[in-house]
């Protein structure tokens, strides 16, 4: 199984209230939200890191929250809804597929041409995945456990005072993108695209069409062998550094 959500800056109240650029080739930042929480380690700040110049001002100095990371390949979920928490239970360690996708405006580059999948305004695009190696369900548990601790010492909730986090999931193979798969119609934002209707479903496993639109705030679900295969061979299309999955 595969399960896509949502993570990174949007235009959502706590999300930063701005999208992540994507470039003429796909290529794009990924642009964590704010941390919102209080913290016993500090995370990064925005101003320290190249992207910075598409994060707004008031903003540079604000704490990131990193989360998912792409160095270790760890992720803490909280609680949001959208169909999410009860397909995150049923995520099956060393088999299924965790993969994340993100909101990016594009950003026009003087005498570029934009490939023609990508959306002129923004859209919701795959920009990394999991294997899941441990996904840990703490909805109603205690803190995590010493050695589970030490592979989640770089996500960002273990950095915050609580330490909690709803889901914890860690992934091998893990990979942040170098080019993003497109989610969104080429056209319209909030419509679908041909691939994203073909390959996903939504969490209660009915069809996505073209009238979903608000399928880039859902949580998508693949349960089908061949479609997990397009999701992959084209990801890898995109992405020639990804040899194995």
């Amino acid at each position: 199984m595969i399960v896509a959500i949502n993570i990174g800056a949007n235009t959502g109240f706590n999300c930063g209230k701005f999208r992540s650029p994507i470039f003429y080739d796909g290529r794009f930042h990924y642009i964590p939200i704010p941390e919102l929480g209080d913290y016993v380690i500090k995370p990064p700040i925005y101003a320290n890191f190249s992207f910075k110049s598409y994060v707004p001002n008031s903003l540079w100095k604000t704490p990131m929250h990193a989360d998912p990371e792409f160095e270790t390949m760890t992720y803490g979920h909280a609680l949001r809804g959208y169909g999410c928490e009860p397909r995150l239970k049923k995520l099956k360690e060393k088999k299924d597929f965790l993969l994340f996708y993100a909101s990016l405006l594009y950003v026009d580059e003087k005498n570029k041409h934009r490939v023609s999948w990508i959306n002129p305004a923004w859209g919701a695009y795959i920009i990394g995945f999991f294997k899941v190696e441990h996904v840990i369900n703490q909805i109603k548990g205690s803190m995590l456990q010493t050695n589970m601790r030490d592979r989640f010492k770089n996500n960002a909730h273990l950095k915050r005072k609580s330490g909690h986090a709803d889901f914890w999931i860690s992934g091998n193979p893990g990979h942040l993108l170098k080019k993003a798969l497109a989610l969104s119609d080429s056209k319209t934002s909030t419509k679908p695209n041909d691939f994203t209707q073909r390959v996903f479903k939504t969490p209660t496993g009915k069809p996505i069409t073209s009238n979903n639109t608000v399928f880039y705030r859902q949580t998508l679900v693949c349960d089908d062998g061949e479609a997990q295969k397009e999701i992959f061979t084209t990801i890898r299309k995109l992405n020639h550094h990804i040899k194995n999955t």
